[in-house]
């Protein structure tokens, strides 16, 4: 294990200023540091215990749960406990790595709270399937020909409006599912592909087979789900929409935290909607106009007809929860300084914000390409144009002279012709330095063919290059953003996979690590 420095992985301004302790990012979040005088505070406010219960319990239905879960359950029931709170939209093949990274954060920070304040803390993996972007909860990148990153979608695109709570397998999308599961390589691949096919059986909502695929994880570190889309289905999120409805209180509260970042030179993460909640009509989830007629009426008689938007689903999250740490990832922690105001419009304590762990994963594979090429996996975090130009120039180092000795040589070259146009006719001047320019295009068009043989000559290196981006910055990007949870199951075993996350407890929140992944034996 050893932590990646921000500036390698490109974080963004906003992460950066956040975890330097910035004033301007920092004083957008009531509180910074956990406190045991907090941890109480927030174990007596939110839903009562017995309707936190029975919303998990239908939540996690009709899964059983691990003896860790039913432990959690317990704590949760008990008026001293406190809840550690992540989520995530619905993702094919258990979603992109950083869901997984986000949960594993926030089983550390409980056990850092139980340990350093003596009071329970449970973590809590808050579903958020009210989204109806199902374009990105159907898509899945696995490595295709060459090892390149190939996106995948597995919906037909019907009804884009339709929350994702309200989406079943049929199946076309179980074959399309099928399909792209045979990208998986590994010697576990045919154990998740058969995992997966069940999982994402025909007629099964995309929210149970989500779960499903995140259940030995779930299961093994005690962390409890709650549904946002159960959440709506019991009204428990009633009287946010009716204060929003009732003066607009929540929208207004968005806008002043909005421009108070602004006023402070943040990015704006999200911009806050003209009413807060979505309305849904007929499967169909739309904005409703503030002052259409019977709004206040529907509210009234059929909150569940009522959906958070990206910034009032964590007041609803808080209202409901007695949460003192939220585990977010970049976007959102940006987004989160825009909504003190709201949490204080709304009467809610807001919880202490924590950055979620990154990760590079290093597979078996991964390891070896490494020791073969003798580099380190961090020369590879940068966009593929830049280390094949890199690669470029270290094999072509002891072959060119240096770029300005060419030029030198050029200008002596030339210099007695402009000298000779200079003294006999100034009009020939153009013309010299036209043959100058001539000259060092020849040369460079020479170069270029002499650097595309050697890279023909070395393409074994160049290949093997290539496949370590691939496997370690795919996309250009940071492989958590990409590979989904099922790639990696596929190569060392969910167990595996799971052990090497406990290094997460070593290190604080927000630091990312470059992880080895040592395989386990397939069971027979």
């Amino acid at each position: 294990m050893k932590i990646i420095d921000h500036e390698i992985i490109r974080t963004s301004a906003f992460v950066r200023s956040y975890i330097a302790g910035e004033e301007a990012v920092s004083s957008r979040f009531p509180h910074r540091e956990l406190t045991q005088e907090f941890c109480r505070k927030r174990a007596s406010q939110g839903a009562s215990r017995s309707r936190l219960a029975a919303l998990v319990t239908s939540s996690m239905a009709p899964r059983e749960l691990s003896p860790q879960q039913q432990v959690a359950l317990s704590a949760l029931s008990s008026p001293d406990s406190v809840v550690v709170a992540t989520g995530q939209q619905v993702g094919m093949m258990g979603g992109p790595m950083y869901t997984l990274y986000k949960i594993r954060t926030a089983v550390s920070v409980s056990r850092t709270i139980r340990r350093t304040h003596g009071m329970e803390a449970v973590p809590v993996f808050w579903l958020e399937d009210n989204d109806h972007d199902a374009a990105e909860a159907s898509q899945v990148t696995l490595p295709g020909a060459d090892s390149a990153p190939t996106n995948l979608q597995t919906w037909d695109g019907h009804n884009p409006r339709t929350p994702v709570s309200m989406r079943s397998v049929d199946a076309a999308m179980h074959a399309r599912i099928a399909d792209a599961s045979t990208l998986l390589t590994g010697q576990h691949a045919e154990t998740v592909r058969r995992q997966l096919l069940e999982a994402w059986s025909t007629d099964i909502s995309w929210g149970d087979a989500f779960i499903a695929t995140l259940a030995p994880y779930l299961k093994r570190w005690g962390v409890l789900v709650v549904r946002a889309s159960e959440v709506i289905r019991s009204g428990m999120h009633a009287p946010l929409v009716m204060r929003e409805i009732g003066g607009r209180t929540i929208t207004a509260a968005l806008q002043l935290g909005t421009e108070s970042c602004r006023q402070k030179g943040l990015s704006i993460q999200a911009q806050p909607p003209e009413f807060g909640f979505f309305v849904i009509d007929d499967r169909s989830r739309r904005r409703p106009d503030p002052i259409e007629p019977g709004l206040l009426e529907r509210a009234q008689t059929r909150p569940q007809d009522f959906s958070p938007s990206v910034l009032t689903r964590p007041l609803i999250q808080d209202a409901l929860l007695p949460t003192v740490v939220s585990v977010l990832g970049g976007a959102e922690l940006a987004y989160h300084a825009q909504l003190a105001e709201a949490y204080q419009a709304c009467g809610i304590e807001m919880p202490v914000p924590m950055l979620r762990h990154g990760a590079t994963l290093l597979s078996p594979k991964i390891q070896r390409l490494l020791a073969k090429s003798e580099t380190e996996a961090t020369s590879y975090l940068h966009p593929w144009s830049e280390i094949e130009r890199r690669l470029a120039q270290q094999l072509t180092q002891d072959i060119f002279p240096d770029a300005d000795a060419t030029l030198s040589a050029v200008d002596s070259l030339l210099a007695p012709y402009s000298d000779a146009a200079s003294r006999t006719d100034v009009t020939l001047i153009p013309s010299v330095a036209a043959q100058r320019a001539s000259i060092l295009s020849s040369i460079e068009a020479l170069e270029g063919k002499i650097r595309s043989a050697i890279k023909r000559r070395n393409a074994a290196d160049l290949d093997r290059a290539r496949s370590l981006h691939s496997g370690l910055y795919p996309q250009d990007t940071l492989q958590e953003r990409v590979y989904p949870l099922a790639y990696w199951e596929a190569q060392v075993g969910a167990d595996a996979l799971a052990d090497a996350l406990e290094v997460f407890d070593a290190v604080g929140s927000g630091h990312h690590l470059l992880v080895e992944l040592n395989a386990e034996r397939p069971r027979e």
